[in-house]
């Protein structure tokens, strides 16, 4: 079922101009660069300040887990070398389960979420698009995205209830009940 969906996709749906919105969306998370940036910013405001320390903390420990663990316990070939005739629109290499570009998203999102759902409603949905883009692109099988959205929430709960033990934030007790 995989395949048949990225087939799918890339039969249906793709498109000059969706091809070059695609790219862009993908290359703004390489490596999970637009959520640094973010994290950044969040880091400004004392207010969200604390999510913006986890951001990066939770997307390291993604990279970690993901690139250096699963990827490689897990050897999957990406759909692209499956031949199918279909080529990738961006430069992809090493294997393809899970996806390190929604591992991440969805690390950065979760923690965003986390402290402000308005704000992480909209991280959600730009991180469902950046794993969106890797099906687009031909990067990914739809497992391996979903592989890497349950890793970047997983990754992301854990650094959250972590920080929390350690050093409960104002009004909280700690392990955040």
């Amino acid at each position: 079922m995989d395949s048949e969906i990225l087939i799918w996709i890339q039969e249906n749906i793709r498109s000059e101009a969706g091809d070059a919105l695609m790219i862009f969306v993908t290359h703004t998370a390489d490596p999970s660069a637009i959520w640094v940036l973010i994290a950044l910013i969040l880091m400004l405001d004392k207010r969200t300040r604390r999510a913006g320390f986890l951001v990066p903390v939770a997307i390291a420990l993604c990279r970690v887990l993901n690139d250096m663990v699963l990827k490689e316990v897990l050897g999957r070939p990406r759909p692209f070398l499956a031949g199918t005739g279909y080529l990738p629109l961006v430069n992809a290499s090493g294997y393809s389960m899970p996806s390190g570009h929604a591992s991440g998203s969805f690390a950065a999102a979760t923690v965003m979420m986390l402290y402000s759902r308005k704000a992480g409603a909209m991280a959600i949905l730009y991180a469902s698009l950046v794993a969106f883009t890797r099906l687009y692109a031909f990067a990914h099988y739809p497992s391996d995205v979903i592989a890497g959205a349950v890793l970047g929430i997983a990754c992301a709960v854990s650094v959250f209830l972590i920080a929390e033990r350690i050093c409960p934030a104002e009004g909280r007790a700690p392990g955040g009940q």
